[in-house]
């Protein structure tokens, strides 16, 4: 008998450690809340128009910023105003460390037609999502565009910090379908905070041409106000520096930025030691003078850092050198994501395995002036065709494809390097060069290859 109770007890106390063990592994993997530092209403995109009165099931594609990588359930209902009959629900996903998207589903029948809005609250920051509902048999298109260039859009006015700010920056697309749009929501900055852009309402071009957004606020600080825009399935980020009050310094600002034409002191192994200088090529400089930069880590391969060297810009055309430092983990090719005066570009670094015998291009001139193109362009019609541009003096060296150089004068066209071996002495390099030209006249490339610049001219008809 003294051992069946001591067995029931032993029984019991096993039971309520168990119970005990189980209550803290529960508490001990409470899940962290999701949590982003800003959401872009205005930036959202929908995967099928709405028609007042027509049943409609889409989704809303919503940009986020500063994700902390937590993962979030689905959400409940959030009923439309203005035009009602519709509902948005988020869908459950991950968060990225970092910028990225959330989605909801909008199901129902919009009751009217105009604007469906949707009261989103997520991560600790709100913002309205708008979607626009057209009447039955209307033949609106929805807007869609090719390429989206943040990095050529210009401003009206310049920016002091502390200072109310009102004016309109103008960004070039690429192969506009027609479509009218309506007035967007406001986007607001980040870096320097404290001003906001809003989509003019218009209609694209079929073809290329531009959308207007009006920006509005008080600049926090001096240095750079970043919109994301998100606009007919294309992404880009708008740039605005910002003076300090008072400052007789003008800020520096650029018309473009060639990073595929940048030049690079010394050639880069995978896991040596790697100190060197890239130089790249810039036109249409302001005289502004500017700061040593801070770093930007290397994507691709990474383990390298770029820091732009202070310096002061020619009125004019001329270059930018960062400092190039670090040790590459990997063979393959090193990206900096590069963002000054108002421009944006790549710099893409090879790197070579170690031992490869491998030799850096190098040619003693370039003549742009004796290139030969292999098709005529015209104005308004998509453009594809290459241009073979002869070198004396090549060392060589191999060479990869490089990243697209935007045209200038007449825009909307690329060159992009093709991948090849220089002879030893003279030869050609070839470009292909694709897009549509915006105008007739001539469009204008910014080469930069082996040590040598050029301008490469094309005439479009």
């Amino acid at each position: 008998m003294r051992t069946t109770y001591l067995s029931i007890l032993i029984a019991l106390l096993l039971g309520l450690v168990t119970v005990i063990s189980c209550k803290k592994t529960d508490t001990d993997l409470t899940p962290s809340s999701a949590s982003i530092s800003g959401l872009t209403c205005g930036s959202a995109t929908f995967s099928a128009s709405a028609v007042s009165g027509t049943s409609y099931t889409a989704t809303a594609t919503v940009p986020y910023r500063g994700g902390n990588g937590a993962s979030y359930a689905t959400g409940s209902a959030i009923a439309s105003s203005g035009v009602t009959g519709l509902n948005a629900t988020l869908v459950s996903g991950n968060l990225a460390n970092g910028d990225g998207s959330i989605v909801y589903t909008i199901t129902g029948t919009p009751s009217g037609t105009g604007t469906a809005n949707f009261a989103l609250n997520f991560g600790g920051q709100t913002c309205t999502l708008s979607l626009p509902v057209t009447a039955p048999g209307s033949t609106t298109v929805s807007p869609a565009v090719s390429g989206l260039t943040c990095g050529s859009a210009t401003f009206s006015a310049t920016a002091v910090s502390g200072t109310s700010y009102t004016a309109t920056v103008t960004v070039p697309y690429t192969g506009g379908n027609g479509g009218s749009y309506a007035a967007g929501t406001a986007i607001a900055s980040s870096g320097v905070t404290g001003l906001n852009a809003t989509l003019l309402s218009g209609n694209l071009a079929k073809g290329d041409g531009s959308i207007v957004y009006n920006i509005t606020g008080t600049p926090s600080a001096a240095g750079t106000a970043n919109f994301a825009i998100n606009f007919g399935g294309q992404t880009c980020t708008v740039s605005l520096p910002v003076a300090s009050p008072g400052s007789t310094t003008v800020s520096p600002a650029v018309s473009g930025l060639t990073c595929g034409s940048a030049v690079f002191s010394a050639s880069a192994v995978s896991g040596t030691s790697y100190t060197a200088t890239a130089t790249v090529p810039y036109t249409s400089g302001n005289g502004g003078a500017y700061a040593a930069g801070t770093a930007i880590a290397s994507s691709g391969v990474t383990g390298l850092n770029a820091t732009l060297v202070s310096g002061k810009l020619a009125s004019g055309d001329g270059s930018i050198v960062y400092n190039i430092t670090g040790t590459p983990s990997a063979a393959g090719t090193a990206n900096f994501a590069i963002s000054f005066g108002g421009q944006t570009c790549t710099v893409s670094l090879p790197v070579t395995s170690p031992g490869s015998t491998t030799v850096s291009p190098a040619v003693s001139g370039l003549t742009c002036g004796s290139a030969v193109l292999s098709a005529s362009a015209v104005s308004g019609t998509a453009y594809t065709a290459t241009a073979t541009v002869p070198y004396i003096g090549g060392n060589g060296g191999s060479y990869a494809a490089g990243t697209a150089i935007a045209s200038t004068g007449v825009t909307g066209l690329n060159a992009t390097l093709v991948s090849g071996s220089l002879a030893k002495g003279d030869g050609t390099i070839v470009y292909t060069i694709t897009g549509t030209p915006s105008a007739a006249g001539t469009a204008n490339f910014a080469l930069s290859f082996g040590g040598q610049t050029c301008t490469l001219s094309i005439t479009v008809k």
